[in-house]
């Protein structure tokens, strides 16, 4: 079990909606690192180096710590996987403040957006697989009053953009352990 600090415990394997009106969950599928946890986790807590890999994100920046009720500011890029179907965002230089609500090493990081009309807390897990290999999940639980129109116009955005991020976290992750 997890713990959010602003939406609760939960199974990270199988996550139970947040609370509140129109609850759903978003997932990219799980993919499968031939990395270990902990080469997996500093690749995904290197913030600063982002931009190297990162499609999903321009910039990703601590405002202070990196521990649950702490803030990040990104920009998030929906970049040439978003060249398909659907909405474009209203602004692709848009710019994120969302806080940390999981940080627990070598396993999850979550960030969420709490607003009233909207909560989505987007989670990264990972888990050592008995042959050594690392699981990388990643999805988004959302709740609220505009919730369903964000999962309906931008859902197959975001999971693009998740699967992109999940993909270029793998390169990166054997690439550096071939290195080592």
């Amino acid at each position: 079990m997890l713990n959010s600090s602003v939406f609760g415990p939960f199974n990270p394997l199988e996550p139970e909606n947040i609370r509140g009106i129109f609850a759903a969950n978003i997932y990219a599928a799980p993919i499968e690192i031939d990395a270990p946890v902990a080469t997996v986790w500093e690749i995904m807590t290197d913030f600063d180096r982002y931009p190297e890999w990162n499609p999903l994100n321009r910039f990703f920046k601590l405002d202070s710590k990196a521990e649950p009720n702490h803030t990040v500011t990104f920009g998030p890029s929906w970049g040439p996987y978003d060249r398909g179907e659907g909405d474009p965002f209203a602004d692709p230089d848009m710019t994120a403040h969302e806080t940390i609500t999981i940080f627990e090493e070598n396993c999850c990081l979550a960030y969420a957006d709490i607003r009233s009309y909207l909560k989505a807390e987007r989670v990264q897990y990972i888990s050592q697989l008995q042959n050594g290999k690392t699981r990388y999940h990643t999805y988004e639980r959302t709740a609220g009053l505009i919730s369903p129109i964000v999962r309906r116009k931008f859902g197959a955005k975001i999971i693009a953009g998740f699967t992109a991020n999940g993909i270029a976290l793998k390169k990166r992750a054997e690439a550096r352990t071939v290195r080592d």
